[in-house]
């Protein structure tokens, strides 16, 4: 393609995603809901497995599950916690769920540590709060499943074998293993249940566009800028096109990864 037209389209892209749309603002206040109860609607609803997408080393989401993990026992009645960690730590994981033996816990972490010495971008899961997530769980009474083995050729074939289908199940991934044909997907095809998933978007966190228009629209509202954030049930409300109109690849007529999730957390 000669540069100069690359360019044009480059530019036109541009303005089409910084373009202001008057009903956006009113269409978030109308159809968000409460940052603390967006996912235990989701339950109540009926949904009995929710794919709550992570980055590794993203601190906040981990932090906020610690917290979410209780919430979710005690409102929704929730069973399992899905994380993608090495399955054979699942012995030690259960001996600290049943113990609170602490030396098992952090077997399972020199696992993690481990996987960090070979290369893998876990080192915001090693040096933060994601383990504390285990920790909310045997408080909480919450059973918690290893679910990776990176030994396997499809990962992802196998983390949705892991995933059980007999109670309420939050499965706490990486964001992209949420996406087009991966976990939810091999889930659907053996056991025929749709798992929800949730986008995570965090204030003021990079230069994705996407985060930049969501904050634009927070601060023209008074109302949603009270709180820790909120939800958008995008498929509920049949409210992905708001999100594609700000998407650069939805611009290009390439599929947005919004079309991927059915749900969006905006974290203040």
């Amino acid at each position: 393609m000669d540069d100069v037209i690359r360019e044009w389209l480059r530019s036109q892209v541009a303005e089409k995603r910084l373009q202001q749309y008057p009903d956006e603002v009113d269409l978030i206040e109308r159809h968000r809901e409460s940052y603390e109860g967006f996912v235990q609607n989701l339950f109540r609803e009926g949904h009995t497995h929710v794919g709550y997408g992570e980055s590794h080393s993203v601190e906040r989401l981990h932090a906020s599950v610690v917290q979410l993990v209780p919430r979710l026992k005690e409102s929704a009645g929730l069973s399992y916690v899905c994380l993608e960690i090495e399955a054979e730590t699942q012995k030690d994981i259960d001996h600290f769920l049943k113990t609170g033996n602490d030396a098992a816990l952090e077997r399972v972490k020199e696992k993690e540590k481990e996987m960090l010495r070979k290369g893998y971008p876990i080192e915001g899961r090693v040096n933060g709060s994601y383990f504390d997530i285990i920790r909310a769980a045997k408080d909480s009474e919450v059973y918690v499943i290893a679910m990776d083995n990176h030994k396997k050729r499809n990962r992802d074939k196998f983390m949705a074998s892991r995933v059980p289908t007999d109670g309420n199940t939050l499965i706490y991934v990486g964001e992209a293993h949420l996406i087009e044909n991966r976990i939810p997907e091999h889930f659907r095809e053996r056991t025929g249940i749709q798992m929800y998933r949730i986008w995570q978007v965090l204030s003021q966190s990079s230069e994705n566009e996407i985060t930049t228009w969501l904050d634009s629209i927070v601060e023209q509202s008074d109302t949603l800028k009270q709180g820790n954030g909120f939800g958008i049930n995008l498929k509920k409300h049949n409210l992905h096109y708001i999100v594609d109109r700000h998407a650069t690849a939805a611009l290009y007529d390439i599929e947005s990864e919004a079309k991927y999730f059915d749900g969006l957390l905006y974290h203040r």
